[in-house]
C-alpha cells in the first residue's frame, strides 16, 4: 500500500504545480489533509477486519463517516474550482452540517444496502451488525434504523443548502449536494449498484452515453 500511497500524493504534487500558476497552490494541502484521514480510517478498519472486532456502534459510525470518503472527495472536487476560496477549504475542514449530513447519508445507505455482499466478504465490523447487537434488533430493523437516519440527514442537507447564507457561495455547497444525489442514484431502492453495476447503473450510463435524448 505505500507505494500506492506515493503515487497518490505525487499525483497531488502536479496538481500544486499547476495550481501554482493561478496562485491556488494552498488548496492542495486541504485535499492531502483529507486523504490522510481517509487512509488512517481504512488502517483502523483493517485492524478490526484482522481482529475479528465489533466496535460499539458510535465508535464504527465515527470512522465510517470518514471511511465514506465524501470529506475526501469534496475537498479533491474543490481543487477544480477556481471560484473555491481559502475561506471555502477552511469551512469544509470544520466538517459543517452540510457536509456532515453528506457523511451520514453515504455511509447509512452504502451499509444498509451492501450489507449481505459485506458479509459475504466474511467482514464482520459492519454498521448492520454493530447496531443490532448494541440495540437488541433484527436485521431489517436495523436497516429500517438506517434509512430513517439517512433521511434525517437529507433533511439537514436541505435546510443547509436552501437557508439564506451570505459567505457561502452556492456552486460550494452544490458539489455536496450533488455527491449526496449520487448515493440516492447508485443505491436507489435498496439495491448495492456500486457491487451490481449492470442492473443499477448500465441503464442510466446507456441512456446517458449510448441512447441519449435528441434535444
Amino acid at each position: 500500500m505505500r507505494p500506492l500511497y506515493k503515487a497518490v500524493l505525487e499525483v497531488y504534487e502536479q496538481f500544486e504545480e499547476e495550481l501554482a500558476g493561478e496562485g491556488r497552490s494552498y488548496t492542495v494541502y486541504y485535499a492531502i489533509e483529507a486523504l490522510k484521514e481517509l487512509v488512517s480510517g481504512y488502517l483502523v478498519e483493517a485492524k478490526w477486519f484482522i481482529k475479528g472486532y465489533l466496535p460499539p456502534f458510535e465508535e464504527y459510525l465515527s470512522n465510517g463517516l470518514v471511511t465514506s470518503t465524501y470529506h475526501y472527495l469534496t475537498a479533491t472536487s474543490y481543487l477544480g474550482m477556481g471560484s473555491a476560496r481559502k475561506e471555502d477549504f477552511e469551512w469544509l475542514s470544520k466538517e459543517p452540517k452540510m457536509l456532515v449530513a453528506a457523511l451520514k447519508i453515504c455511509r447509512l445507505v452504502d451499509d444498509a444496502a451492501s450489507y449481505e455482499v459485506e458479509k459475504e466478504r466474511g467482514q464482520v465490523a459492519t454498521g448492520i451488525d454493530s447496531y443490532m447487537r448494541e440495540n437488541g434488533v433484527t436485521k431489517e430493523e436495523a436497516k429500517a434504523k438506517f434509512w430513517e437516519m439517512s433521511l434525517d440527514a437529507w433533511k439537514d442537507s436541505n435546510e443547509e443548502y436552501i437557508k439564506a447564507s451570505c459567505y457561502i457561495p452556492k456552486d460550494i455547497l452544490t458539489i455536496i449536494f450533488n455527491l449526496e444525489r449520487v448515493i440516492d442514484v447508485v443505491y436507489k431502492n435498496s439495491e448495492d449498484g456500486y457491487t451490481h453495476p449492470q442492473k443499477v447503473l448500465e441503464p442510466h450510463i446507456i441512456a446517458l452515453l449510448v441512447d441519449p435524448i435528441k434535444v
